[in-house]
C-alpha cells in the first residue's frame, strides 16, 4: 500500500496538523519537522497518483465514529452544503466563475459539495465532491453529488436515527425521495429529513406554499425557545406555525414556518419540511440549527479542541510559546466535565511532553542543517497498513 517513506511522512503531516497552532500551510508545517521532512516531500505525498482520497477519508470517518462516545438518544445528523475555494490560475480545468445570487460578489475558483456529521458536541466532515463546470460531459449537479455521498455513507452501529439536513438548495424532490427510500430499505434505523424548501412548492390540491406564508394571520404564530448548539449556553427565540400537508411527489409531511421575529415578513420566513410526524416544531427547528457546524467546517481549519486538552495546551506552549485564542477552533467542543479527550489522547500527550527535549534538538538541528533521528511516530498514531 505504501511507497517510499509515505507512511512516515503522512504520520508527520497528521501530527503537525494537530500540534501546530498557526497557519496550516505545508511550508509552515515543514519548519517544525526534522530536516529530512521537507515541503517537497509533503507535496509529493499529497500528489501521489496511487492515493484514493475518498477511500482514505471513509476509513478515517469510520475510525472516528467507532472511537468517539455515542449520544444517549442515538441520533446522528447528516448535513450537506457547498462552498468554493478561490483560485487565480486560469488554466485549472475545474475552475469556474459565478455567484450565489445577484446580491453576492462574483468569484473565480473551485466549487465543491461537503457532507458532514455531527452529534452532541462532535462534528467533522465525512465526504466531499468537486463540482465541475457545466461544459464538460462529466458535469453532475450539486444535488446529484449530495445524493451520491449520502448513499455511500455507512452509519455507525449505535445510530438508531439519522437526520439528513440541508438548506433550500437541497430541498429537492429527488433528495427527499432518496431519504424516504433509504428509510424503507433500512430496517435497523430510522431515516428522516429536515430541509428548507422554496415558496414555489405546491400541495396535491394545487395550493401554493407561498399563499400560506403570505396570508397566515399573525395570531396563529407560536413562540418557542430552542436551545443553542451543544457547547453554548442560552436559548434562541423563534415564532413558528406548524401544520400537516401533502406535497406533490413527496406525500404527507410536517411543514413548519419559522422566523426570528413575530413581525417579520415572508422573505424572512424559513419553510422547514420533515417526514418525522412525531416531532413537535421545537424539535424540527432545533434539528435545522444543526446545519451551522457544516458552515464552520468550510471556513475554518479543523483542529483539536481548546478547553479539555490541558496537557496538549501545555506542550504547545513549551514548543512555540503562548498562542492566541482566536487561532483555535473548538471543532468538538468537549465539555469541561468530559474527560474523554484526556483518556483517548493521554498516552500521546504524555509522549509529547516526554519528548520535548528531543523535538527542540531536532528544530535546532534542522536550522543548522544537521539531521538527527526521527521521533517514533508508530507510538503516536495507529498502524495504517
Amino acid at each position: 500500500m505504501w511507497k517510499s517513506r509515505h507512511r512516515l511522512i503522512l504520520c508527520w503531516l497528521v501530527f503537525m496538523q494537530a500540534l501546530y497552532p498557526g497557519r496550516k500551510t505545508l511550508e509552515e508545517l515543514a519548519r517544525w519537522t526534522p530536516a529530512s521532512i521537507t515541503t517537497w516531500r509533503f507535496r509529493r505525498l499529497l500528489k501521489a497518483s496511487y492515493w484514493n482520497i475518498h477511500v482514505l477519508a471513509e476509513w478515517w470517518v469510520q475510525e472516528a465514529l467507532n472511537t468517539l462516545p455515542p449520544p444517549t438518544d442515538g441520533t446522528l445528523f447528516l448535513v450537506g452544503d457547498s462552498s468554493e475555494k478561490p483560485k487565480r490560475g486560469t488554466q485549472n480545468p475545474l475552475a469556474q466563475k459565478g455567484r450565489k445570487s445577484k446580491h453576492h460578489p462574483w468569484f473565480f475558483g473551485i466549487r465543491f459539495a461537503l457532507l458532514s456529521v455531527n452529534w452532541d458536541v462532535y462534528r467533522f466532515p465525512v465526504a466531499f465532491r468537486l463540482i465541475r463546470p457545466k461544459t464538460p460531459p462529466e458535469y453532475r449537479t450539486e444535488n446529484a453529488l449530495f445524493r451520491e455521498m449520502v448513499n455511500h455513507f455507512v452509519p455507525p452501529p449505535w445510530a438508531t436515527r439519522v437526520i439528513v439536513a440541508g438548506d433550500a438548495a437541497y430541498g429537492s424532490q429527488e433528495n427527499m425521495q432518496m431519504v424516504l427510500k433509504r428509510d424503507a430499505d433500512d430496517p435497523v434505523r430510522r431515516w428522516g429529513f429536515v430541509v428548507a424548501i422554496a415558496l414555489t412548492w405546491k400541495t396535491v390540491e394545487d395550493k401554493a406554499i407561498k399563499d400560506l406564508v403570505t396570508y397566515l394571520p399573525r395570531q396563529y404564530d407560536q413562540r418557542i425557545r430552542v436551545p443553542r448548539l451543544p457547547g453554548s449556553t442560552g436559548c434562541k427565540t423563534f415564532w413558528v406555525y406548524s401544520t400537516r400537508l401533502c406535497l406533490r411527489h413527496i406525500g404527507d409531511v410536517t411543514v413548519v414556518l419559522s422566523k426570528k421575529g413575530r413581525n417579520l415578513g415572508p422573505k424572512q420566513t424559513k419553510i422547514l419540511v420533515t417526514n418525522l410526524d412525531e416531532w413537535v416544531p421545537r424539535q424540527v427547528v432545533g434539528a435545522y440549527q444543526r446545519r451551522w457546524p457544516v458552515e464552520v467546517c468550510q471556513t475554518q481549519p479543523i483542529k483539536i479542541p481548546w478547553c479539555p486538552l490541558r496537557l496538549f495546551r501545555q506542550t504547545r506552549r513549551h514548543l512555540r510559546g503562548g498562542g492566541k485564542r482566536e487561532n483555535e477552533l473548538d471543532v468538538h467542543s468537549f465539555s469541561r466535565h468530559n474527560d474523554f479527550a484526556d483518556q483517548a489522547l493521554g498516552d500521546d500527550l504524555l509522549f509529547c511532553k516526554r519528548e520535548l527535549g528531543q523535538i527542540r534538538a531536532q528544530q535546532l538541528a534542522k536550522g543548522r542543517g544537521i539531521v538527527y533521528y526521527l521521533l517514533p511516530m508508530d507510538a503516536l498514531l495507529p498502524r495504517l497498513c
